[in-house]
């Protein structure tokens, strides 16, 4: 949701690319920069996503991926319905990210929000703190990497998670752990935003 990028309040499909990472020069989608390609035309790069979930009503998923491809060394990333059906829209090319050539030490997944220096920062997630059901918090599940050594996809321990959270009054995250083949790794995250709530 960006309504100073796309003009509207919807939730939408994006992607960010920054090849110059100490200056901050980084583009959304295809915008004025060297970075993502896309290859897939059947998805719009800033489109809206909808459905999406409400609180206590219809919940919705979508499944994404980021992989590398072992000859390339491009960052392909793919989205779908579930697990087993994913379009591959696009790549990251290996000559943006040259520190990524042998894979990626680290693995993010999360939210992030973004206000004015002076004003309330907005929600997150579904605008409220996290609790145990994931339907009424928003939710990442089916959290795995891509082994490279096999290229299988591995379940990523509890353990490995590392929360980070700006100010905890109004953001949080919550790891409830792994489960079934249904949901695998998950976590829950959100936040209502307002007044001083960090940088």
């Amino acid at each position: 949701v960006s309504p100073q990028l796309l003009g509207d309040s919807k939730t939408r499909f994006f992607v960010y690319s920054n090849p110059d990472v100490q200056h901050e020069q980084g583009c959304f989608n295809l915008q004025n920069c060297h970075g993502f390609l896309q290859v897939e035309r059947s998805i719009s790069l800033g489109q809206e996503i909808t459905p999406v979930s409400v609180t206590g009503g219809p919940q919705y998923a979508l499944f994404f991926s980021i992989y590398q491809e072992d000859t390339t060394k491009n960052w392909w990333l793919g989205i779908g319905p579930n697990v087993n059906t994913v379009t591959w829209v696009g790549y990251w090319p290996s000559w943006l990210v040259p520190n990524l050539n042998d894979g990626a030490k680290d693995i993010a997944w999360g939210g992030l929000v973004k206000g004015t220096s002076n004003g309330p920062s907005p929600q997150m997630g579904n605008g409220e703190l996290p609790g145990g059901d994931v339907r009424t918090s928003g939710e990442f599940s089916y959290v795995q990497f891509l082994d490279p050594p096999t290229y299988t996809w591995t379940d990523t321990a509890k353990s490995k998670f590392e929360d980070y959270v700006d100010d905890s009054t109004c953001y949080e995250v919550f790891t409830p752990g792994c489960f079934g083949k249904d949901q695998r790794c998950t976590f829950l995250y959100g936040g209502t935003g307002g007044d001083n709530c960090g940088p």
